[in-house]
């Protein structure tokens, strides 16, 4: 496959992201409004990164709300898969850019510790 070709795959994918039913039930929440629940979206697939990330909390909170299926009464396991969940996120961000908070504290990947600016 040529290089338009994995291009036009790729602008196909990100248009039914935009659409996708389990995708905007997740962001509803946080979103009502669809317009600005299409934009976040749109704003989160511009980069892989970003897309990995909201996918990721997608599935991972789909399977963790589906726990309760798969063992009846054990809600410290849904915790336990939530905080894997944040885990994971927290690793794969640090892996690809240096995380800076809201109040200005920065990661530092050498001493693998937060800093103030």
């Amino acid at each position: 496959m040529s290089t338009k070709d994995w291009q036009e795959i790729d602008r196909q994918v990100k248009k039914e992201l935009l659409v996708d039913i389990r995708l905007n039930n997740f962001l509803r929440s946080v979103f009502p409004n669809l317009i600005e629940r299409r934009v976040f979206i749109g704003k989160c697939l511009k980069k892989l990164t970003t897309r990995r990330m909201l996918l990721r909390a997608q599935w991972y909170t789909e399977i963790a709300d589906d726990m309760d299926k798969i063992r009846r009464n054990r809600p410290a396991l849904k915790i336990v898969f939530l905080f894997g969940l944040a885990e994971s996120i927290v690793k794969f961000r640090l892996k690809n850019k240096k995380i800076i908070m809201e109040n200005g504290d920065k990661y530092n990947k050498k001493l693998k510790l937060w800093t103030k600016d």
